[in-house]
């Protein structure tokens, strides 16, 4: 697994001493992808973190005021990426040569896309960061 290097700025850290006060997980990351604040945790750890019924997610999230998403990453990219844009629905992920393809319906093409390609580009600059990926294509 690659070690993420990141600057986190100060907002970023109180959701993370927030996230890690309530759930007694320390979350690796957390980024805004679309109206979620996502916090990534070790594979191990995510019942935990995600708590009884959801109970650590649903205080988390109600202490922050934002709609939150716990996910793992396990070293799996395609399984990283489809935790991100989940509950979206696509038919096929595909990783070739620095490229992500997604195959979609069209509605689902839409909301990975999004206004202005605002949520395409959040994915992208999630997925610099941990593989250097060059391009996403959605089909």
């Amino acid at each position: 697994m690659q070690k993420l290097i990141r600057k986190l700025v100060f907002q970023d850290i109180q959701y993370i001493n927030i996230f890690e006060k309530v759930s007694r997980v320390r979350p690796s990351d957390c980024f805004n992808y679309g109206s979620y604040l996502v916090f990534v945790v070790p594979q191990e750890q995510l019942s935990r973190a995600i708590g009884q019924s959801g109970t650590n997610a649903k205080k988390v999230s109600s202490t922050i005021n934002r709609k939150i998403k716990i996910i793992s990453y396990n070293g799996n990219k395609e399984d990283f990426v489809e935790a991100i844009i989940s509950p979206i629905k696509f038919n096929e992920l595909k990783f070739e040569d620095g490229t992500l393809s997604i195959k979609a319906g069209l509605q689902s093409k839409a909301l990975i896309i999004g206004k202005n390609s605002t949520r395409l580009k959040e994915l992208k600059g999630i997925l610099d960061r941990y593989f250097k990926i060059e391009a996403i294509r959605v089909m």
